[in-house]
């Protein structure tokens, strides 16, 4: 084991690694660290490998033996580059999506449950649920605050200069964007989930929606960015009027603003010309 280390850090064979929630981080850090050339890739790459692949196998061997070969067909591939800071700051956001999820979860059943005993006319003690939702809310503000007091400057110049954004969304979109580089709007707005996709074939079209691609806690950030903007900002304003006035669903409307704050806004400042080159790295 020792040779074959001191072989692969000797010839920098990159140890490629599927890019799959938290699960990565770790173990990508721990390697990396230790003189391993780390290359992360999306999912989506591999599962296309999986696709063309005409026998259709899957264990764990072969996708091994077809992320191997990736490794060795595309030297070009990005480079696991995240700190032990950046990961941190990853896992809070992360802790704040699965607060929110298990928050909605929790106050959706104590509602029902309420109005349930109201019917049937019982008194039902619910008492330390109530506190356990409370708990969490304070846990969501304590970990935003943590997250707001170390937002990187530029992200911070962009909050406190937008009405209807908050320094507190703009951290959370700072953690997002840490390390990634974007060499235009679309691809900014792809990575959002915010781009619009639309199917046709032939004379049928169907509805434009949005890919939804990427993290669900991205998109609802950019969702509430978007209606801060629409309510607080004269020319979201008017771009949301101007919207309606098409026929367009409040929601696409609101979509379309926080679109549009992507492309004009945050592109511009972070990855526009003139931009600095490490204006994409969170500060902690």
């Amino acid at each position: 084991m020792t040779s074959l280390s001191v072989s692969m850090k000797n010839t920098n064979i990159p140890i490629v690694i599927e890019s799959t929630g938290d699960f990565h981080l770790l173990s990508s850090l721990m390697l990396r660290e230790g003189g391993f050339a780390v290359k992360c890739i999306n999912p989506v790459i591999s599962k296309d490998l999986e696709r063309r692949d005409v026998r259709g196998a899957k264990t764990d061997k072969i996708d091994a033996g077809r992320l191997a070969k990736l490794g060795a067909d595309k030297p070009a591939l990005s480079a696991f580059t995240a700190t032990r800071k950046e990961i941190l700051a990853r896992k809070q956001v992360g802790t704040l999506a699965k607060i929110r999820e298990v928050k909605q979860t929790l106050s959706s059943h104590l509602k029902r449950s309420e109005e349930t005993a109201q019917t049937l006319g019982f008194a039902m003690d619910l008492t330390h649920l109530k506190n356990a939702i409370a708990e969490l809310c304070a846990q969501e503000k304590e970990l935003e605050k943590i997250l707001a007091e170390k937002i990187q400057p530029t992200y911070k110049t962009i909050a406190e200069e937008t009405k209807g954004v908050s320094v507190r969304q703009m951290a959370i979109l700072s953690v997002f964007f840490s390390g990634k580089t974007f060499t235009d709007r679309d691809q900014l707005v792809a990575f959002a989930g915010l781009d619009v996709r639309t199917r046709e074939s032939g004379t049928w079209k169907g509805r434009a929606r949005i890919s939804k691609r990427g993290n669900p806690y991205l998109r609802r950030t950019l969702f509430l960015m978007g209606w801060g903007l629409a309510l607080h900002h004269p020319e979201y304003k008017k771009y949301y009027a101007e919207k309606k006035k098409t026929g367009a669903h409040h929601y696409t409307c609101i979509i379309a603003c926080a679109r549009k704050f992507l492309r004009s806004t945050v592109y511009s400042m972070l990855y526009g010309r003139g931009a600095a080159a490490e204006l994409s790295t969170v500060i902690l």
